[in-house]
């Protein structure tokens, strides 16, 4: 119930009843079961219209979900030409991935355009010649039923419905790797009882493919340690990633090396030209090294490409600080405005529309930003050193002065609130 990935549970329950419950009674297989088939079916899928029902109701809000966060996005930027390649050749990718677990990665980039024919050739002839071997053995109901499982558990995740950027996920696997595990061990049983005198033979190469997985899994568990680690070893497995080049670069300004990171989020906006997170967090870069037409540039793609209102405040806030930097007021406010209009709450954006609305002169609505920045960062002191100032100029000396000791108790050192809160006292003194 947790997992939207599981809305083919009424399908593989289907199967289940194919084998081993045999159920359905399919004439011309051996163990045919009893009754009429189109009856059995009939009887059965009625059984599981509950699930069906939840499985529906599942999926439309999981796309509901998906549209509204903007991940069905990708859909449109890729037609269903390259979709469908992918697909292909991703089923048996994950066939080799389940096999032998090597160069996994915490995000595939899509292909797009760039999957050569003779892959997706390539990966279609496998898992037709895997279909032809499994029906030919058909009478093994175990085979037909875990290949089916496969196939069918994995096609909400296949990416013919894009949510995101990605090719394929590790994660997507879990479920309709537990088919594949079946077939293996089903069929490995079966072989072992034709071996002579296996016993020893089996216990050699059960306990060696235990070591060899487990050295995997250790491997891979050890790629996990720190962001650093793992979006590094995704970058060696994977070429052209945008999202794990922005992540690496996020996690070495974290380690502070922000001369490592820049190159990083170059590179990612180089590779996809769309990431809003990219360009954000050059434009960051940027504005460090006092490039600052450069970093507006890229906030700006930014708020272009961007789908999430939470990161679009976090643009307009940083472009409106840049802006005021260089002195450009009235394009700051506009900034400011736009990012209030999207949340009202943000105090960032209270705070610096105030300076902004104090510089101009509008001292109403600047003790309005103001008082109520201060009270959304009551560790600011910078909130309450210019709220102390609306205030002192609107002639409430007393409400300055607890403003300005305010400023103190937080930044001791802060000479002008100290300079201002003086010269109150020496006028209320007189």
């Amino acid at each position: 119930m947790a997992k939207p990935m599981i809305v083919t549970l009424p399908a593989v329950l289907l199967l289940i009843d194919y084998w081993p419950l045999e159920r359905l009674g399919i004439p011309g297989f051996p163990s045919a079961g009893k009754g009429v088939f189109g009856a059995n079916f009939a009887r059965l899928v009625a059984e599981k219209a509950p699930l069906l029902a939840l499985s529906s109701t599942a999926t439309l809000l999981a796309a509901h979900a998906a549209r509204a966060g903007g991940a069905f996005a990708s859909t449109a930027l890729l037609p269903m030409k390259l979709r469908e390649k992918n697909a292909i050749y991703s089923y048996a990718v994950y066939l080799l991935k389940g096999i032998w677990p090597s160069r996994l990665a915490v995000f595939y980039p899509h292909p797009e355009d760039s999957l050569v024919l003779w892959k997706v050739v390539g990966a279609a002839l496998v898992l037709a010649a895997i279909t032809g071997v499994i029906w030919h053995y058909r009478e093994r109901r175990y085979l037909l039923f875990g290949w089916l499982w496969y196939l069918v558990t994995m096609l909400p995740m296949i990416g013919l419905t894009q949510a995101g950027r990605q090719a394929m996920a590790d994660r997507y696997a879990y479920i309709p790797f537990l088919g594949l595990f079946l077939m293996a061990v089903w069929l490995g049983s079966e072989l072992a009882a034709r071996i002579p005198s296996s016993k020893w033979l089996l216990s050699v190469i059960t306990l060696l493919a235990f070591c060899g997985y487990a050295w995997v899994s250790r491997t891979q568990i050890g790629y996990w340690r720190d962001s650093y680690t793992l979006f590094s070893h995704t970058l060696q497995v994977t070429r052209r990633n945008a999202i794990a080049e922005n992540n690496l670069g996020e996690a070495l300004v974290e380690m502070g090396r922000p001369d490592l990171a820049m190159p990083r989020f170059e590179k990612a906006v180089d590779y996809e030209p769309r990431s809003s997170q990219a360009h954000y967090n050059l434009a960051t870069m940027l504005q460090k090294q006092k490039r600052f037409d450069e970093a507006m540039r890229e906030y700006r793609l930014a708020l272009t490409y961007t789908s999430n209102a939470d990161e679009a405040v976090r643009t307009h806030n940083n472009l409106g600080t840049l802006l005021l930097l260089v002195g450009r007021q009235t394009e700051a406010l506009s900034e400011y405005n736009a990012a209030l209009g999207i949340n009202p709450n943000e105090p960032n954006s209270l705070l610096g529309r105030g300076y902004v609305e104090y510089g101009q002169k509008t001292l109403a609505p600047a003790h309005r930003d103001l008082l109520q920045a201060a009270q959304l960062l009551p560790s600011s002191s910078f909130a309450y050193f210019w709220l102390g100032r609306v205030l002192e100029d609107e002639g409430d000396l007393k409400s300055a002065a607890s403003a300005y000791e305010a400023a103190l108790k937080m930044t001791p050192t802060m000479s002008d609130a100290q300079s201002r809160l003086e010269e109150i006292r020496r006028k209320l003194s007189e």
